[in-house]
């Protein structure tokens, strides 16, 4: 368990709140959609004597990866993560620790996806929650995992009956038809 303290200023206005944040229970909404459909799909499997892996692109506080290595006892987490920031914010406000069954590897997910379809690795479960940081319509997933170039290689790392979830956000309706073109 861990205690997180939020402050937000904005004009004259200050607010400042405390949650505690349990490993095992995710506090965000979207990410309890995507790992109820993590879930739904069969992606993490119910019997923990089956082994799972699964790779997360963005790391962001750390939730969904710390929810796969304390509510779960049988999946490997891979997490990848381009900004080493994120990754100090996760491990010392967040609680993310890498250990035998969770680790973080700093790179550009893209440019990671494409080593592993070269090496053969495969995964049950896929999450990429990458987002960006501009003007566009679509802010999540990043401007590369829309690329063709980068998307064709997630069929090759996904195990026969693996799963890839995007969290896809979108600020204008026309961005709904760019993703959905995808």
């Amino acid at each position: 368990m861990f205690i997180c303290r939020t402050m937000l200023s904005y004009n004259w206005i200050q607010l400042s709140s405390v949650a505690v944040i349990i490993p095992n229970h995710p506090r965000p909404r979207y990410l309890r959609y995507i790992l109820s459909a993590a879930y739904a799909t069969g992606a993490i499997n119910m019997d923990e004597t089956i082994p799972g892996d699964a790779l997360i692109i963005g790391l962001g506080g750390g939730s969904a990866n710390n929810y796969l290595r304390h509510a779960t006892k049988n999946i490997n987490v891979t997490v990848v993560e381009i900004d080493p920031t994120s990754v100090d914010l996760a491990k010392t406000y967040f609680g993310f620790n890498e250990d035998e069954r969770q680790r973080c590897v700093e790179e550009d997910g893209a440019i990671y996806i494409r080593k592993c379809a070269k090496r053969g690795q495969k995964f049950d479960l896929i999450i990429s929650d990458t987002s960006q940081e501009n003007n566009t319509y679509v802010q999540a997933p990043s401007d590369s995992f829309l690329k063709l170039s980068v998307v064709r290689y997630f069929p090759e790392i996904l195990k026969k009956t693996g799963v890839l979830i995007m969290n896809c956000l979108t600020s204008k309706i026309l961005s709904v038809e760019k993703v959905s073109d995808f």
